[in-house]
């Protein structure tokens, strides 16, 4: 596989959220825990977060993108991908209040059921996603909006803006 078709393959919405979240919680697996790490252990605790941060999120927002396909399959313009896209904006934003929201509601309990417990998580997951999905979604477009103003013939729009993005999001974004 060539740069070229990996670039393209990363380019997926659900990619790039994945990406953002993962590398903007990266930061978060180096705070210090109750047993002194190794640098080895450093490593492995880094990796199994974020690539399960990354694998959560991935199917998190295409479930989200699949919910919001499916809402414009129902009306007119299924066919119109500029509507796709501003349906999938919208679920990410609901999704975010509606995550917060579940994730609240069910405050920890010492003997709640497991499935409680998931149910919270699988909520906080959903805020997370809505956040990295609606952040990426709007970079997106203000990409394509440089683009367009430089001339770059879609060269500047085509570049993966995931990785990157977070880099301004990590700070402000500890949640995640």
């Amino acid at each position: 596989m060539g740069v070229q078709q990996w670039v393209a393959r990363l380019a997926g919405p659900g990619d790039q959220t994945g990406l953002l979240v993962a590398t903007a919680g990266a930061a978060g697996t180096f705070e210090p825990s109750l047993v002194p790490r190794s640098l080895q252990d450093q490593a492995i605790v880094t990796g199994i977060g974020t690539s399960l941060s990354y694998l959560l999120t991935v199917a998190t927002q295409d479930s989200i993108e699949a919910l919001a396909a499916a809402a414009v399959g129902w009306g007119a313009g299924r066919d119109d991908p500029a509507r796709q896209r501003r349906a999938a904006l919208v679920a990410d934003l609901a999704a975010i209040p509606l995550g917060i929201a579940v994730h609240r509601a069910l405050t920890r309990r010492s003997d709640e059921a497991m499935l409680r417990g998931i149910t919270r998580q699988i909520a906080w997951r959903t805020a997370v996603t809505g956040f990295g999905g609606t952040v990426f979604t709007l970079s997106r477009a203000g990409m394509a909006a440089a683009d367009r103003a430089v001339g770059a013939g879609g060269r500047l729009a085509a570049v993966p803006l995931g990785a990157p993005i977070c880099g301004g999001v990590a700070d402000k974004a500890s949640f995640l």
